[in-house]
């Protein structure tokens, strides 16, 4: 009986293991656990590869959002071209297709048109469900892409957090911001407009590498013109995003939902630059640590303790 209850426990203790290192839980909670502790530098190779595949991943998924966006766009301009001056409600009740009808003057106003199949009955039907089906497959590229932000944000604070972590191995002793401060900065609303540029900044700054630089001169190295272009274009995608822009577009009229639908297919175009962007930024500074270490050497380091408020 005791045997059969702790093949089951066991079972879940093997998931649960495999889950925490999958999502890098024990990453993260080792590196809390081993904050003050010594450590070595420690290569950011494989966090890396996850970035790139899912940063890869993500412009993919932004590139189908580009064709269901066209695909919306030119299914109004095709209905456009047939008459069709408003949007039809997305509701399927009868009663409000009727009303519909009635403004776009088609005879399709009672239950009868519709049972004769008259062919404006089927003209209406036809644009709400080809509208409908284009908007339903949108919906399920912006879910996987919200999922994919998540899994993406997480892999990208534990990049973060070893990249600022290694800066004290790699030689840099006065470091402006902790490992948890670096990623904490992403999350603060206002504060990660230009805080997380200043973090990655200070983490080019300190990760710069070669014979011919030592501490001093990597401190004063200028910051790389793809950074500032990728911080550049992200914010610019997070003032342009979809969600934001759409509300200030309408939607009232074909037309005015035609232009959305094209304006909003250039923003989501628009969003596969920072992705990009942000393959060459991690793969850059990575490169850097590692060019530097080569350098330094492996070195056995230990944070110095916080210092009292008081």
């Amino acid at each position: 009986m005791n045997s059969q209850r702790r093949g089951p426990e066991r079972e879940r203790g093997r998931v649960s293991t495999a889950w925490r290192k999958i999502s890098g839980r024990e990453d993260l909670e080792r590196a809390i656990d081993q904050r003050y502790e010594p450590y070595e530098y420690e290569s950011n190779a494989n966090l890396v590869r996850w970035i790139t595949g899912g940063m890869v991943l993500w412009i993919l998924l932004m590139g189908a959002l580009v064709v269901t966006d066209r695909s919306v766009a030119s299914t109004l301009e095709r209905y456009e071209t047939q008459g069709f001056t408003a949007v039809p409600p997305g509701s399927p009740e009868p009663e409000e297709l009727f009303a519909y009808s009635r403004e776009q003057g088609l005879a399709c106003t009672t239950p009868e048109d519709v049972t004769t199949l008259a062919p404006d009955c089927g003209s209406v039907f036809d644009f709400r469900r080809e509208l409908r089906d284009t908007k339903d497959r949108a919906s399920w590229v912006v879910l996987a892409l919200f999922s994919l932000l998540v899994v993406n944000a997480f892999v990208f604070s534990l990049f973060t957090h070893r990249a600022s972590r290694n800066l004290l191995a790699l030689g840099v002793e006065k470091q402006r911001f902790s490992p948890e401060w670096a990623v904490g900065c992403f999350y603060i609303p206002v504060m990660n407009v230009w805080r997380p540029f200043q973090v990655f900044a200070e983490l080019f700054r300190g990760s710069i590498g070669g014979t011919e630089r030592g501490p001093e001169q990597a401190a004063n190295a200028s910051t790389p013109p793809v950074m500032i272009v990728w911080w550049l274009t992200l914010i610019a995608g997070v003032v342009l995003n979809p969600i934001v822009f759409g509300l200030m577009l309408g939607e009232g009229t074909v037309a005015e939902a035609r232009s959305t639908a094209s304006t909003l297919a250039w923003v989501d175009l628009w969003l596969m630059i920072p992705a990009f962007l942000a393959i060459l930024v991690v793969r850059a500074l990575h490169q850097a640590q590692e060019a530097r270490f080569r350098v330094v050497g492996p070195r056995t380091v230990t944070r110095p303790p916080p210092e009292p408020p008081f």
